[in-house]
């Protein structure tokens, strides 16, 4: 097994890119989808052109090393084998090793996922006021971040405004559940989980197994891997045919990230998929964006080929 070193979000640059000229820009996307509704079809890096790189615009960078809220150095355990035809998977493998205990922004995210019904298509936070009183809290909490301040500049200073413009983007479409907490599809496989400390305390508690790697392999940035999840509450694994998530990313800068690519209008011609780049820990990260009325879908990196 090898294993890679991972500063985590260190040289980003100095600025956020408040100054940046987002252009409109689309990727043709692969018509394979794990969910088979097409929200989480990862595009080919050869068919993928990134709002931010179009026309020599700047890079986003909301996540910058010096933020409190970012863990490093992080550990990572190195992907063992490519998903090759008649490649026997080793469920017993562990992607992460033993991290210890996560700083709160990670275990309440957590436990905040287990409050979540798993099942497709529910809108968890509107059937209980419990748990929406509980992201509406998280939510705010996050507001104080700031990969989200930088993000939100457009937006009121008000927490009230704040809080609103962030649970639109992120609950109106359910991208919550589905990014950062993961969910089940109508077919049974997973949906979503592009959040790496949920899959990294799943595999803690023994519900979530690598499989196997399927796009870029030893990529230290980002893991395009095979997997069987189990969500809380249940028993039996789902598998996710393709999952991806970037190593090492926290809360608040996937929100941000999330947030400020509605925010910037980033959109896609008809039968395509919108996309940008953001830089992470020094490296450029292409993410691929799901949008619906002005609402998260889902958004999630795409690995390096390797």
């Amino acid at each position: 097994m090898r294993w890679f070193w991972c500063c985590l979000l260190a040289g980003c640059g100095a600025d956020p890119i408040l100054d940046a000229s987002i252009p409109d820009a689309g990727s043709p996307t692969s018509d394979a989808s794990d969910a088979g509704l097409g929200v989480d079809a990862e595009p080919s890096d050869a068919a993928t052109t990134d709002a931010g790189e179009a026309d020599g615009g700047s890079l986003w960078s909301l996540c910058l090393g010096e933020d409190p809220d970012l863990l490093r150095p992080l550990p990572v355990a190195a992907e063992t084998a490519t998903c090759a035809p008649g490649f026997l998977v080793d469920a017993s493998e562990a992607v992460f090793p033993d991290l210890g205990q996560l700083p709160s922004d990670y275990s309440d995210l957590h436990r905040l996922c287990a409050m979540m019904d798993p099942a497709p298509s529910t809108y968890d936070h509107i059937a209980s006021s419990t748990l929406a009183a509980a992201i509406d809290d998280y939510l705010r909490m996050m507001l104080d971040r700031p990969a989200l301040q930088r993000a939100m500049v457009s937006v009121s200073s008000s927490t009230a405004a704040r809080l609103e413009a962030l649970r639109h983007v992120w609950l109106a479409a359910n991208g919550f559940e589905h990014v950062l907490c993961g969910e089940l599809n109508p077919n049974g496989s997973v949906g979503g989980l592009h959040m790496w400390s949920e899959f990294y305390l799943a595999e803690r508690e023994a519900r979530a197994n690598y499989l196997c790697t399927v796009e870029g392999l030893d990529d230290p940035d980002v893991m395009s891997i095979r997997y069987e999840w189990t969500p809380p509450g249940r028993t039996t694994p789902s598998l996710k045919p393709i999952g991806s998530f970037h190593v090492g990313m926290s809360p608040a800068c996937l929100l941000a990230l999330g947030y400020y690519a509605i925010d910037a209008r980033i959109e896609a011609q008809p039968g395509a998929r919108p996309s940008f780049v953001a830089t992470i820990h020094g490296q450029p990260v292409s993410f691929a964006l799901g949008v619906s009325d002005g609402a998260i879908l889902s958004v999630f990196p795409l690995a390096d080929p390797r």
